[in-house]
């Protein structure tokens, strides 16, 4: 009878770390998952309603990936930013995209961008989630109340192709409030320009849909790099697969869009983002 080798401590040493190894492959594994499947998430939302969808980014990176705030919103803007560039590109070939009207609301955005990343910086991160909850609040009741009425006429001399100078600074106005959205919360401001577009243009929902996402495209972008001028980094690991999974779910959901009713749509999209500003009360309170 052999009796067995004595098990020395580098052996020990050497199947701990490849058992740590293992072990750290598979969640990382389980993270770029998650970070997919999350990101297919705001694509979709964002392609089927072209308002608010992308607002669902940073809750899902908080409270699903566990990134602090101030990480995911530079994360949520590229992911925003890229999966709008392809569902433009998409709406661009159809003709629904007002180009003229969402580059003058792009270029506020491009002023209010770096004022709305100074002000995250001044948040803690309590306070920010907190605020967070009440603009998703408040959009997703506006988002309800925008789905209870038809569409209005245009305002402030605006509409059938006509940009009269107070209508310009109307839009650039909407452009510098997403800005500053976009900048502070890492939105890409839908739930804001698709209601304006329609109240002040006079566009029916399909072609405001369409210019808010080259909007959001333009804004997100100016956002981003106000973001990196100030410092801030952005964890690819964690920001490739969401950005891949916003860009997929992008171009199914502008797909499925064109065959749903949006009103049934914002509605229940609406309620989505009730429940998860409920939350995000609830979470940025017992944290």
């Amino acid at each position: 009878m052999t009796l067995a080798r004595p098990v020395t401590k580098e052996e020990v040493l050497h199947a701990g770390s490849a058992l740590m190894d293992s072990f750290t492959f598979e969640r990382y594994s389980v993270d770029v998952m998650l970070s997919l499947c999350y990101g297919s998430v705001v694509g979709v939302a964002l392609g089927l309603t072209g308002a608010g969808g992308s607002i669902l980014a940073i809750p899902l990176l908080v409270y699903g990936l566990a990134i602090a705030p101030a990480a995911a919103v530079p994360i949520s803007l590229l992911a925003v930013g890229g999966s709008a560039i392809v569902g433009f590109i998409q709406r661009l070939r159809t003709s629904e995209v007002m180009v003229t009207t969402g580059l003058l609301v792009a270029a506020g955005g491009a002023v209010g961008a770096p004022v709305g990343a100074w002000l995250g910086e001044q948040m803690t991160e309590r306070v920010l989630m907190a605020l967070f909850g009440l603009l998703l609040l408040v959009s997703g009741v506006r988002m309800w109340q925008n789905a209870q009425v038809d569409e209005p006429a245009a305002a402030h001399g605006c509409g059938a192709g006509k940009l009269s100078r107070r209508c310009m600074v109307v839009l650039a106005c909407l452009g510098v409030l997403t800005g500053i959205l976009s900048g502070t919360f890492g939105v890409g401001g839908g739930f804001v320009i698709v209601p304006a577009l329609i109240l002040v243009v006079g566009m029916d929902v399909h072609h405001a849909t369409a210019t808010s996402v080259m909007v959001i495209a333009l804004v997100s972008g100016a956002a981003l790099l106000s973001l990196l001028l100030r410092g801030a980094v952005i964890s690819f690991p964690v920001a490739l697969p969401f950005m891949g999974g916003a860009v997929l779910g992008m171009a199914a959901g502008t797909v499925m869009g064109r065959g749903l009713p949006q009103k049934g749509l914002q509605q229940s999209f609406a309620l989505v983002m009730v429940g998860v500003a409920i939350y995000t009360f609830y979470s940025s309170g017992t944290h």
